[in-house]
């Protein structure tokens, strides 16, 4: 009876090889798991007896679609064939969902096989089965024997109506062994369909026996020979079984080996879990390592063109993908084609769905891995499959960075419509890194034009210097005026020259700084330096946390840049402030508690007109800024109050305080202030950014006690 395990989503289908002794049932199994596993990454498990031998492997999982993702697979069992061995005969029937009757063709054997014939019918009426309503298949052995029996004779005593289906075999050989093979998965599989209602489509047997019969076509005829002649010693797991005492009719030997039969046969399952379990990680590791490898390479790229090319590159040798990479360059605006390998254009990006959407953005808008089959998402496969027939799925990867839509990955595969969960998975965390290098070759470029745009204000300064020296020559009259104002204008050049190379001195420690954490780590694991798992762990979290730590700096540049240009989105609207309040305290708690600082919230409810997320951000910096400079074990006091239409929210800190001669400089964005001891890390924007959004807000932020210890910063609000 067929198994299905939903906890780990298989239907296990059980087949067995039945015969008489020595009849080629271990001869079969092992052309079968040659053909079918060359590379011998599964194992045939063997209970032997003295005599003959059982043997067992689990060696094709098939993963279909239209059931969900469950794994298909075949346990694949013979039978000792000698008489005395009844009894573990009939425990290896148990739960049988289809039979292979072997039979020796030899002329003088044929009453032995009649004899096995009736056994198996007698061992399965024993699980109220039948030979009329089990799948079964007739495998005349051994044709290139000689005296042989008629195929005609074989057919008039074993099978006289000719209703099930036969095939001669020379099993060392390989020779009709997997026609019928195929055959009996083929019909054991119609019927678990039938008999369990499956909901499957009219072509899943078809896509079935193609999984099975790839391999088999795959192999040469000189590999078939020499695989089937060839004892795979190495790929076999062998379990003796001492039967020289007793006859297996005596009744506690009988039983003691029906226990040993199905005791290995629970054996066989866990070995084979192990094995999977093993391949399964084996993979994992490799995947990450080459993730590790690729996403190195790609964040110490800085020009897009280039992670778009290692992307494509990598993505290509983990299988024989048609690559597209399609990058957002506005909602509104059609997907822009910057990578199609193996492809001349990509479907997704020009078939219009009813939503007036191309498919590709309604993907993105999805915000996770899509996959395009005959069975998962047919009606977009079928529009692809009109313009591209040869395949067979489409992996959609949309590329996110903190909800930002940056475009998204395509493979489009011929060879295959079912991906493991870990392969997806590996899909996945690479789509993550090439977002995150994407990211950062786009931040490289705003960083870029900052600068030319600082150069070119330089060149402006200059060539007006060169004027103003040129107007002195000409205007004798005015000289005094003019030397003057050329003396003001250098020290205008030389303060903003400075400012210039003090903040891009700093922009570029800031980000060395985590970048060089960032490839440090990762090239002592890919060296190997790091081989224990926990500190493989605590490296890839150093990596994590100096990647956020770049990326918040980033982003404050860029607020900063658009706040100073009144390009900053604002909506203005009605906010609670005691719940702002909240919410920050609760993302600063974990930082909180590291610090061992207390926070003294002393908030009323007050309505106040504000963005709430700018508000909370605000807030977010200025506690920020109050744990870095509060002693261990300090407290931050936070207190609100109304004056007239205004409400004064109060941050004061326990630290050293701010001196009197910074109060103004600690707003300034350039102003390193040495000496004082706020933001010892960061590029010094947070007050800065928090002083312009309050502005944009309708609000303000102030130093109440500039000279005193402690700081006490005050945020102004407009009461709603």
């Amino acid at each position: 009876m067929v198994q299905i395990s939903f906890s780990k989503r298989e239907i296990l289908v059980k087949i067995v090889y039945y015969g008489m002794g020595l009849c080629g049932k271990t001869t079969s199994l092992q052309y079968l798991h040659s053909v079918m596993d060359p590379k011998s990454t599964t194992k045939l498990f063997s209970v032997k007896t003295d005599e003959d031998r059982t043997l067992f492997f689990d060696f094709l999982p098939i993963t279909i679609a239209t059931l969900n993702n469950f794994k298909i697979k075949l346990k694949i069992y013979t039978v000792p064939g000698q008489v005395k061995y009844n009894a573990t005969r009939k425990a290896v029937l148990a739960g049988v969902d289809g039979v292979v009757f072997v039979v020796d063709s030899q002329q003088d054997l044929l009453r032995d096989n009649v004899a096995s014939l009736k056994d198996l019918a007698g061992n399965l009426n024993y699980y109220k089965l039948s030979l009329e309503t089990l799948p079964l298949v007739f495998q005349y052995n051994k044709r290139d024997l000689s005296p042989l029996t008629p195929i005609p004779d074989l057919n008039d005593t074993l099978n006289p109506d000719k209703k099930i289906p036969y095939f001669p075999t020379v099993a060392i050989r390989g020779e009709g062994v997997a026609d019928a093979f195929l055959e009996i998965s083929n019909l054991s599989m119609k019927q678990i369909i039938a008999k369990h209602k499956l909901p499957v489509g009219e072509d899943i047997l078809d896509s079935f026996l193609l999984s099975l019969r790839q391999p088999i076509e795959n192999k040469t005829d000189e590999e078939e020979t020499e695989s089937a002649e060839i004892a795979r010693e190495d790929a076999t797991v062998n379990i003796q079984l001492d039967s020289s005492s007793r006859d297996e009719e005596e009744d506690e030997s009988t039983s003691l080996l029906r226990q040993a039969v199905t005791s290995n046969m629970q054996m066989a399952d866990l070995y084979d879990e192990l094995e999977e379990l093993k391949k399964s990680l084996e993979l994992r590791v490799r995947e990450m390592i080459t993730a590790n490898q690729i996403s190195s390479a790609m964040l110490a790229e800085l020009e897009t063109d280039r992670v778009i090319q290692l992307a494509a590159e990598a993505l290509q040798r983990h299988g024989d993908f048609g690559v597209s990479i399609l990058l957002d360059v506005g909602a509104d605006q059609e997907l822009k084609g910057v990578e199609h390998t193996n492809l001349k254009e990509d479907p997704l990006n020009h078939i219009i769905l009813e939503t007036g959407l191309s498919a590709a953005r309604a993907i993105i808008q999805r915000n996770r891995l899509v996959l395009l089959t005959r069975h998962k998402n047919p009606s977009i496969f079928e529009k692809v499959r009109g313009e591209l027939p040869e395949i067979k799925s489409v992996v959609c990867i949309p590329l996110v960075v903190k909800g930002k839509s940056q475009g998204i990955i395509n493979l489009y595969s011929s060879a295959t419509e079912s991906f493991k969960k870990e392969t997806l998975t590996y899909y996945h965390l690479l789509s993550n890194n090439i977002s995150i290098a994407l990211e950062n070759a786009r931040l490289y470029r705003t960083v870029s034009s900052l600068n030319s745009t600082l150069k070119a204000k330089m060149a402006e300064i200059n060539q007006y210097a060169e004027q103003l020296e040129e107007m002195v020559k000409q205007r004798t009259s005015e000289l005094r005026a003019a030397n003057v104002q050329l003396e003001q204008s250098i020290k205008e050049l030389e303060t903003i020259d400075k400012l210039k190379d003090d903040f891009m001195g700093l922009m570029s420690h800031e980000l060395r700084t985590p970048l060089t954490s960032v490839i440090s780590y990762s090239q002592s694991m890919l060296e190997g330096i790091v081989t224990e798992e926990s500190d493989k762990q605590h490296f890839l979290n150093v990596i994590y946390k100096e990647s956020q730590h770049l990326s918040t700096i980033i982003d404050r540049v860029i607020d900063t840049v658009n706040f100073e240009n009144s390009r900053a989105y604002i909506e203005i609207q009605t906010a609670d402030l005691g719940i702002m309040v909240e919410h920050v305290l609760e993302n600063q708690k974990s930082a909180l508690q590291k610090a061992g600082i207390i926070i003294l919230n002393d908030i009323s409810s007050f309505q106040v007109m504000s963005d709430p997320s700018r508000a909370e951000e605000v807030i977010d910096y200025v506690i920020e800024n109050a744990i870095q400079h509060s002693p261990p074990g300090g407290s931050i006091s936070l207190s609100a109050s109304r004056e007239k239409d205004i409400v004064h929210l109060t941050i004061q800190d326990e630290g050293a305080g701010v001196p009197l001669e910074f109060c103004e400089m600690i707003f300034d964005r350039f102003k390193l202030m040495e000496g004082l001891d706020h933001h010892t890390r960061g590029l010094r924007l947070s007050l800065h950014l928090s002083k312009l959004m309050m502005r944009a807000v309708g609000g303000n932020l102030t130093l109440e006690n500039p000279g005193e210890k402690g700081a006490r910063f005050c945020l102004d609000f407009k009461l709603a």
